[in-house]
């Protein structure tokens, strides 16, 4: 995982250094404007789905804490009826 991150931060400092060389920082500021559209949708769209669902990424620890004790007494119940 730590190679993937690595390869997208070198390759966006390349993308970043042609843009100037070929643009100007104008153009370096449009793509940087555009990277964080592209976070906030990613973000959004998160949101929705987990809003969607069982809301897990919204909850706090307590009701993370909760929640997963439950589920824990829904498997082992499950796993006593197999």
């Amino acid at each position: 995982m730590q190679s993937l991150l690595n390869v997208g931060l070198t390759l966006i400092t390349m993308a970043s250094g042609h843009i100037v060389d070929v643009f100007g920082y104008r153009w370096l500021e449009m793509f940087f404007a555009g990277c964080t559209a592209v976070s906030i949708a990613c973000i959004a769209a998160m949101w929705v789905m987990d809003a969607g669902g069982d809301g897990y990424l919204n909850m706090g620890v307590a009701e993370r804490e909760a929640y997963e004790q439950q589920r824990r007494i829904r498997q082992e119940g499950e796993d006593k009826r197999e």
